[in-house]
């Protein structure tokens, strides 16, 4: 009887289904989650470009209009969009946010646009218990005068 039950092969490949299918199931869920978190980073890439030629382009644009932008744009929340002025004094490699104070008198004074935002992504295997989320952080400096 043993030797009948060993030879006999129905149902073999529902046994090795059985075993790969939550693998392929896992597999096709991580890279759906994966693909998802590229995208998002690729969108707030964009954003901050898009910000840094309306900050070049709009040579009268404060950064209140620059973040209202921004915020529409990416669907961000307005605590998640920092735009702000900057300056740098001469050849120093340090931002100031005052050049009246901290420039000297005869330094070329160059003023930037700093554009920072944030995200959270929270895969779908975090409400299982499994891992945690992430924060996605854009800076970019752009010059605009």
């Amino acid at each position: 009887m043993f030797r009948r039950l060993w030879q006999d092969e129905r149902g073999a490949i529902s046994v090795e289904m059985a075993f790969i299918i939550p693998v392929l199931l896992i597999l096709a869920l991580g890279s759906f989650e994966v693909s998802s978190m590229v995208a998002r980073q690729s969108e707030l890439q964009s954003a901050a470009a898009e910000a840094a030629s309306i900050a070049r382009a709009a040579t009268d644009a404060d950064p209140e209009t620059i973040e209202e932008i921004m915020v529409a744009s990416t669907g961000l929340e307005a605590d998640d969009v920092t735009i702000t002025q900057v300056f740098r004094c001469g050849t120093y490699h340090e931002y100031t946010t005052d050049p009246t104070e901290d420039c000297e008198d005869d330094d070329v004074v160059s003023t930037f646009i700093q554009i920072q935002l944030s995200d959270r992504y929270d895969p779908v295997w975090t409400k299982w218990g499994i891992g945690s989320g992430f924060d996605y952080n854009v800076n970019r400096t752009t010059q605009i005068g």
